[in-house]
C-alpha cells in the first residue's frame, strides 16, 4: 500500500475514533484516552495535510499564504539555477569528481569494450571531414606545391640513384631475374621461328647487295636458312638466360651501359639540365591537363579507404596513448586545467538552460509536477504528523493521571 493511502487511512481512522469516543469521554476513562489519542492524531494529520497542500494549491479554497510554489515560481527558478551552478558544480566538486572518476581510465576501458563502435564513429567522422574539404582549393594548393617541388628536384640525380641501386643493390637480383624471365618469355612466345627467319632473310638480302665477301659467303650459306634461324633463336634464348649470371657478357654490357648513363646524369651538366627540364615540363603538362581530372577521380575512388586508414590511425594513436599511465595522468591534469577556467561559462550555460527550461512552465504546472514528484514524501510527512499527534495526545492524557495517582 502506498504511503499516501496509509496517511489517508490513518487520518480517517483518527477522526472516526475521535467521533466515536467523544460522547463517552466523561464517563469512561478508556473512552477519554481514545478521544485524546484520536483527537491529537486528527489535528496533527490534518495540520500536516494542510501545510503540505499549501505548497501545491489552495486547500479548502483558502488563498492566503497558500499555493506557495505557483506564487513563488520566479523565486524557485532562481533558486534552482543557483543550486545547480553554485552548489553542485563548484571547483572543489569538479576536482573531486575527476580524482574519483579518472576520465582517461573510464574512457580507456569504454574504448576497449566498444572498439568496433568507436571505429565506426571515427570512420564516419573521417569520411565527413574528407567530404567537407574544398577539393578545388586543395588541388590549387597541392598542384602549386607539386610544380615548385618538381622544379626544385634533381630528377637526373634521382634517376642515377635508381640505376645505381639496379646495378648493385640487394633488390637488383630479383629485378634482373624478372627481366630475364620476361625476355625469355618474349623470345619463346612472341619472337617466333618465322619472325626470326624473316629478319634473317631481310638482313641477308641487304648483305648480298653491299656486303664484303658476299660471293664467298653465299656459297657457304645457301640452303641453310632453317639451320641458321634455329641457331639464332637458340643463341638469343641463351643470351636471355645469361642475364642472371654474374660476369656474363650480357650482364657486363648492361652494367657498362648503366655506368655510362649514371656518369652522364651525375657529371654532364647539359644532360642534367635537359633531363630535369624535360621531367619538370611533363609534370606541369600533366597537372595542367588530365592531372586534375585524374586526381579527383582517384580521390572519389579511394576516399572511403583513406577515411578508414585515417580512423585506424586515430584509434591506434588513442589506444597507444591511453595505454601509457603516465600519459593518462598528464591528460587528466590537462582536462582539469581546461575545465576550471571555463567553469564560469559552464555555470552560465547550465544556468541559462535551467532557466529556459523552467520558464516554459507556468506556476500551476510547476506546482503539479512538484506535487507528483514528492507525493510519497509528503504522504510520509502527513503520516508522521498523525502518529506523533497520537503519541502526544496520549502523553497529555496520561501525565495528569500519573501525577494525580502519585
Amino acid at each position: 500500500m502506498k504511503k499516501k493511502t496509509w496517511a489517508n487511512v490513518v487520518l480517517a481512522a483518527s477522526a472516526v475514533l475521535t467521533a466515536a469516543a467523544a460522547p463517552y469521554k466523561d464517563i469512561s476513562l478508556l473512552a477519554e484516552g481514545c478521544f485524546h489519542l484520536g483527537f491529537a492524531a486528527t489535528v496533527g494529520g490534518f495540520a500536516d495535510w494542510f501545510g503540505v497542500a499549501s505548497l501545491f494549491g489552495k486547500p479548502l479554497g483558502i488563498g492566503k499564504r497558500t499555493d506557495i510554489i505557483a506564487k513563488d515560481r520566479d523565486k524557485i527558478i532562481r533558486l534552482a539555477r543557483d543550486m545547480i551552478t553554485q552548489e553542485l558544480l563548484t571547483r572543489q566538486q569538479i576536482k573531486a569528481l575527476v580524482v574519483k572518476n579518472v576520465p582517461t581510465d573510464v574512457l580507456y576501458r569504454w574504448i576497449l569494450s566498444h572498439e568496433a563502435g568507436v571505429k565506426n564513429v571515427l570512420d564516419a567522422a573521417a569520411l565527413l571531414s574528407l567530404d567537407s574539404l574544398d577539393k578545388e582549393k586543395l588541388w590549387r594548393f597541392l598542384s602549386g606545391k607539386a610544380v615548385g617541388a618538381a622544379a626544385d628536384t634533381d630528377w637526373a640525380g634521382q634517376i642515377a640513384l635508381v640505376l645505381e641501386e639496379f646495378r648493385t643493390g640487394e633488390r637488383s637480383k630479383p629485378l634482373i631475374e624478372a627481366l630475364a624471365r620476361e625476355a625469355k618469355g618474349f623470345l619463346e612466345d612472341e619472337c617466333t621461328q618465322d619472325e626470326i627467319r624473316s629478319i634473317y632473310l631481310s638482313a641477308w638480302k641487304d648483305y648480298e647487295q653491299n656486303g664484303f665477301l658476299r660471293g664467298l659467303l653465299r656459297s657457304r650459306m645457301e640452303d641453310k636458312t632453317e639451320e641458321v634461324t634455329t641457331l639464332i633463336r637458340r643463341e638469343l634464348l641463351k643470351l636471355a638466360d645469361s642475364l642472371t649470371e654474374e660476369g656474363s657478357p650480357a650482364r657486363a654490357w648492361i652494367d657498362e651501359k648503366c655506368m655510362e648513363i649514371i656518369r652522364a646524369l651525375e657529371d654532364d651538366k647539359d644532360v642534367k639540365r635537359r633531363v630535369n627540364n624535360f621531367i619538370t615540363e611533363k609534370v606541369v603538362v600533366l597537372l595542367a591537363g588530365k592531372g586534375k581530372e585524374t586526381a579527383f577521380r582517384l580521390w572519389e575512388e579511394n576516399k572511403e579507404m583513406a577515411a578508414m586508414r585515417l580512423s585506424e590511425g586515430a584509434l591506434s594513436l588513442i589506444k597507444t596513448g591511453f595505454a601509457d599511465e603516465k600519459k593518462r595522468r598528464a591528460f587528466d591534469a590537462f582536462i582539469v586545467r581546461l575545465i576550471l577556467p571555463l567553469l564560469p561559462k559552464i555555470h552560465e550555460s547550465i544556468g541559462n538552460a535551467v532557466t529556459d527550461k523552467l520558464s516554459t512552465m507556468d506556476g500551476r504546472t510547476m506546482a503539479d509536477l512538484a506535487k507528483e514528484a514528492v507525493s510519497e514524501d509528503t504522504a510520509a510527512i502527513r503520516l508522521n504528523g498523525s502518529l506523533f499527534g497520537a503519541i502526544l495526545g496520549l502523553l497529555f492524557f496520561l501525565i495528569p493521571l500519573v501525577g494525580g495517582a502519585l
